[in-house]
Protein backbone atom coordinates (compact mmCIF):
# COMPACT_ATOMS: atom_id res chain seq x y z
CA UNK A 1 0.00 0.00 0.00
CA UNK A 2 3.22 2.12 -0.42
CA UNK A 3 3.02 3.37 3.33
CA UNK A 4 -0.01 3.51 3.89
CA UNK A 5 -1.14 2.22 6.83
CA UNK A 6 -4.67 0.63 6.59
CA UNK A 7 -6.38 3.42 8.71
CA UNK A 8 -5.07 6.37 6.38
CA UNK A 9 -6.22 4.10 3.40
CA UNK A 10 -9.78 3.52 4.61
CA UNK A 11 -9.77 7.70 5.53
CA UNK A 12 -9.03 8.61 1.49
CA UNK A 13 -11.12 6.20 0.42
CA UNK A 14 -13.73 7.49 2.07
CA UNK A 15 -12.51 10.74 0.83
CA UNK A 16 -12.12 9.46 -2.77
CA UNK A 17 -16.27 7.82 -2.68
CA UNK A 18 -17.18 11.56 -1.86
CA UNK A 19 -15.09 13.46 -4.28
CA UNK A 20 -16.43 10.24 -6.98
CA UNK A 21 -20.33 12.13 -6.73
CA UNK A 22 -18.97 14.50 -9.23
CA UNK A 23 -16.57 12.58 -11.35
CA UNK A 24 -16.70 16.19 -13.75
CA UNK A 25 -14.58 17.62 -10.92
CA UNK A 26 -12.58 14.67 -9.60
CA UNK A 27 -9.24 16.21 -9.04
CA UNK A 28 -10.76 19.64 -7.86
CA UNK A 29 -12.95 18.03 -5.47
CA UNK A 30 -10.45 15.68 -3.92
CA UNK A 31 -7.78 19.09 -3.80
CA UNK A 32 -10.87 20.69 -2.15
CA UNK A 33 -11.12 18.24 0.40
CA UNK A 34 -7.39 18.10 1.51
CA UNK A 35 -7.47 22.29 1.30
CA UNK A 36 -10.47 22.34 3.54
CA UNK A 37 -8.50 19.88 6.26
CA UNK A 38 -5.31 22.13 6.07
CA UNK A 39 -7.33 25.32 6.80
CA UNK A 40 -8.85 23.82 9.57
CA UNK A 41 -5.76 23.04 10.93
CA UNK A 42 -4.41 26.83 10.04
CA UNK A 43 -7.84 28.20 12.36
CA UNK A 44 -6.68 25.95 15.09
CA UNK A 45 -3.54 27.12 15.19
CA UNK A 46 -4.87 30.76 15.02
CA UNK A 47 -7.01 30.47 17.88
CA UNK A 48 -4.73 28.53 20.25
CA UNK A 49 -1.93 31.21 19.33
CA UNK A 50 -4.37 33.70 20.23
CA UNK A 51 -5.38 32.29 23.78
CA UNK A 52 -1.41 31.91 24.89
CA UNK A 53 -0.71 35.65 23.67
CA UNK A 54 -3.33 36.94 25.61
CA UNK A 55 -2.09 34.72 28.46
CA UNK A 56 1.08 36.05 28.07
CA UNK A 57 0.15 39.14 27.97
CA UNK A 58 -1.64 38.61 31.44
CA UNK A 59 1.51 37.44 32.87
CA UNK A 60 3.30 40.39 32.10
CA UNK A 61 0.77 42.88 33.33
CA UNK A 62 0.71 40.88 36.45
CA UNK A 63 4.46 41.05 36.70
CA UNK A 64 4.70 44.76 35.70
CA UNK A 65 2.34 45.73 38.82
CA UNK A 66 3.89 43.45 41.38
CA UNK A 67 7.76 45.42 40.91
CA UNK A 68 5.65 48.58 41.57
CA UNK A 69 2.46 47.35 43.16
CA UNK A 70 0.77 50.20 40.85
CA UNK A 71 -1.32 49.86 38.04
CA UNK A 72 1.14 50.83 34.55
CA UNK A 73 -1.83 52.60 33.45
CA UNK A 74 -1.77 56.10 35.01
CA UNK A 75 -3.91 58.93 34.82
CA UNK A 76 -2.01 61.86 33.28
CA UNK A 77 0.01 64.00 36.40
CA UNK A 78 -1.21 67.44 36.41
CA UNK A 79 1.78 68.93 38.14
CA UNK A 80 5.79 67.71 38.37
CA UNK A 81 4.89 67.51 42.33
CA UNK A 82 2.15 64.65 41.53
CA UNK A 83 4.97 62.46 39.82
CA UNK A 84 7.19 63.45 42.96
CA UNK A 85 4.34 62.00 45.37
CA UNK A 86 3.37 59.04 43.47
CA UNK A 87 7.33 57.90 43.30
CA UNK A 88 8.73 59.00 46.48
CA UNK A 89 10.17 56.45 49.37
CA UNK A 90 10.85 53.73 46.54
CA UNK A 91 14.31 51.36 45.86
CA UNK A 92 16.13 53.38 42.96
CA UNK A 93 14.68 50.33 40.64
CA UNK A 94 10.98 51.14 41.86
CA UNK A 95 11.71 54.87 41.51
CA UNK A 96 12.86 54.46 37.77
CA UNK A 97 9.47 52.31 36.92
CA UNK A 98 7.11 54.77 38.54
CA UNK A 99 9.17 58.40 36.56
CA UNK A 100 9.21 56.34 33.04
CA UNK A 101 5.67 55.65 33.94
CA UNK A 102 4.45 58.47 34.63
CA UNK A 103 5.94 59.84 31.66
CA UNK A 104 4.27 57.52 29.46
CA UNK A 105 1.23 58.93 30.37
CA UNK A 106 2.03 62.07 28.21
CA UNK A 107 5.10 61.21 25.97
CA UNK A 108 4.62 62.78 23.03
CA UNK A 109 7.96 63.11 20.87
CA UNK A 110 8.12 65.98 18.52
CA UNK A 111 11.19 67.13 16.60
CA UNK A 112 10.08 70.65 15.74
CA UNK A 113 10.85 71.65 19.12
CA UNK A 114 14.17 70.87 19.00
CA UNK A 115 15.42 74.21 19.27
CA UNK A 116 13.18 74.94 22.45
CA UNK A 117 15.81 75.94 25.10
CA UNK A 118 15.81 73.38 28.10
CA UNK A 119 15.25 75.93 30.79
CA UNK A 120 12.91 77.35 28.97
CA UNK A 121 10.50 73.90 28.73
CA UNK A 122 8.08 73.93 31.19
CA UNK A 123 6.41 70.65 32.70
CA UNK A 124 2.80 72.10 30.73
CA UNK A 125 4.67 72.53 27.74
CA UNK A 126 6.23 69.22 27.90
CA UNK A 127 3.05 67.32 28.14
CA UNK A 128 0.79 69.09 25.68
CA UNK A 129 3.86 69.80 22.83
CA UNK A 130 5.90 67.40 23.19
CA UNK A 131 9.83 67.69 23.29
CA UNK A 132 13.29 65.84 21.87
CA UNK A 133 14.87 63.62 24.17
CA UNK A 134 16.97 66.49 26.09
CA UNK A 135 14.10 67.88 27.79
CA UNK A 136 12.99 63.94 29.06
CA UNK A 137 16.64 63.84 30.00
CA UNK A 138 16.24 67.16 31.62
CA UNK A 139 12.74 66.47 33.76
CA UNK A 140 14.64 62.85 34.60
CA UNK A 141 17.76 64.58 36.04
CA UNK A 142 15.76 67.14 38.53
CA UNK A 143 12.82 64.44 39.51
CA UNK A 144 15.57 61.78 40.26
CA UNK A 145 17.67 64.57 42.40
CA UNK A 146 14.42 65.91 44.19
CA UNK A 147 13.94 61.97 44.97
CA UNK A 148 17.01 61.79 46.85
CA UNK A 149 19.13 60.13 43.81
CA UNK A 150 22.02 61.07 42.17
CA UNK A 151 21.91 62.11 38.50
CA UNK A 152 23.63 62.19 35.48
CA UNK A 153 23.21 62.84 31.64
CA UNK A 154 24.84 61.13 29.15
CA UNK A 155 24.92 62.96 25.92
CA UNK A 156 26.50 61.32 22.70
CA UNK A 157 27.40 63.16 19.97
CA UNK A 158 28.11 63.31 16.37
CA UNK A 159 25.72 62.06 14.33
CA UNK A 160 23.16 60.56 16.41
CA UNK A 161 22.96 63.39 19.00
CA UNK A 162 21.02 61.61 21.45
CA UNK A 163 20.98 62.14 25.51
CA UNK A 164 19.76 60.12 28.15
CA UNK A 165 19.43 59.99 31.89
CA UNK A 166 21.46 57.82 34.87
CA UNK A 167 19.61 58.16 37.93
CA UNK A 168 21.83 56.18 40.49
CA UNK A 169 22.38 55.53 44.21
CA UNK A 170 25.36 54.80 46.46
CA UNK A 171 23.33 53.81 49.49
CA UNK A 172 22.03 50.34 49.90
CA UNK A 173 18.91 50.82 51.62
CA UNK A 174 17.86 52.32 48.42
CA UNK A 175 19.42 49.82 46.14
CA UNK A 176 22.95 50.13 45.25
CA UNK A 177 23.57 50.75 41.59
CA UNK A 178 22.39 52.98 38.60
CA UNK A 179 19.31 53.21 36.02
CA UNK A 180 19.27 54.45 32.53
CA UNK A 181 16.18 56.31 31.68
CA UNK A 182 15.71 57.38 27.73
CA UNK A 183 12.79 59.49 26.50
CA UNK A 184 9.72 56.86 27.58
CA UNK A 185 11.60 53.96 28.18
CA UNK A 186 13.62 52.47 31.27
CA UNK A 187 16.69 51.03 29.14
CA UNK A 188 17.68 48.67 32.30
CA UNK A 189 19.25 48.87 35.77
CA UNK A 190 22.51 47.71 37.42
CA UNK A 191 22.91 47.04 41.35
CA UNK A 192 26.00 47.21 42.33
CA UNK A 193 27.95 45.62 45.86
Amino acid sequence: MNGLKDKDFKYWKIKREICRKKPKNYKLCFFYLHMREDINIFVFELIIGIVIGFLLAQIQFQMSTQITGKVIYKEIPEIEQDIINDCSNLSLVETSICLVENVDTFYYYNYSNKDVKIEDMEFERLKEQGGVCKHYQHFYENWGKELGFLTKHVTLLNDLRHGFSVIYSNITERGKGYCILDQDKLIGCMRLG
